[in-house]
């Protein structure tokens, strides 16, 4: 874990501590011992890291990074490849099948667990929960959205999430991967999800209601009106994503495998 508080990670730290996984800091990592690191978000210089090229060949440590964050900030697929390559880690995770494709990397799904999430409210006054950092892109779809909950953290958030009908993904760009962690937060709540289009939508297959970007917001309205069949959908993403996929689960079999 990084010493520099990523908003975005709480939920996957969550995850990592239901699962009996232990954790360290990144500047903690022993590269002499023969443990297995996984790392999710370094920054070269917020976390100083730099691997000397004796460090690369004498290290007994396993690295690897889980790359879960959007290639188009970072100037496009093949920066971004660059970029992942210049961290040297021994192995690169991803949780898209198109990107871990275009990224050359290795694709592990990355699981949820039911304990993650909490019992539904029976009133559910939010129709749609995004949970994003709203740029222009979101935006203009939010801004014609009716009952549309709000960003939040710790308790309002887990009590947003069990007041919702829908959990509801835009890409904050252009590029159609997913959204893996926010995918299985929502999950963990049973939620039904609808998510703009998709590269692949595996694991989740036609359990995902999608949609291209300039029809979203007539296709949300239209699954409003058909909430009490979809909402099954949402039972059927969390049996997948938090007992079939567990994440602790699919982490030990990527380590093992």
């Amino acid at each position: 874990k990084s010493r520099f508080h990523y908003d975005s990670y709480t939920d996957f730290f969550k995850l990592v501590s239901l699962s009996g996984f232990e954790w360290c800091h990144i500047d903690q990592i022993n590269l002499k011992s023969k443990n297995t690191y996984i790392v999710t978000m370094v920054d070269k210089k917020r976390d100083m890291w730099r691997l000397s090229w004796w460090q690369r060949k004498t290290k007994q440590a396993r690295l690897i990074l889980w790359e879960l964050e959007r290639p188009k900030p970072r100037l496009g697929i093949e920066t971004d490849k660059r970029y992942l390559n210049s961290l040297h880690f021994d192995e690169i995770w991803c949780s898209d099948v198109q990107m871990a494709s275009d990224l050359n990397v290795r694709y592990v799904i990355l699981g949820s667990d039911e304990r993650l999430g909490q019992k539904p409210f029976y009133f559910k006054p939010y129709d749609f929960v995004p949970l994003c950092h709203i740029n222009g892109r979101r935006g203009t779809v939010l801004e014609q959205l009716k009952n549309v909950a709000p960003n939040s953290w710790g308790r309002q958030k887990q009590n947003i999430l069990r007041a919702s009908k829908f959990g509801l993904t835009i890409h904050q760009d252009s590029d159609l991967y997913t959204e893996p962690l926010r995918l299985a937060l929502f999950a963990s709540y049973g939620l039904p999800v609808i998510s703009e289009r998709l590269y692949n939508t595996f694991p989740f297959g036609d359990y995902l209601l999608t949609c291209t970007y300039d029809k979203l917001i007539e296709f949300c309205n239209q699954c409003l009106q058909d909430y009490k069949q979809l909402k099954e959908l949402g039972k059927e993403i969390k049996q997948k994503m938090c007992v079939d996929y567990q994440f602790g689960n699919m982490v030990r079999y990527a380590i093992h495998s």
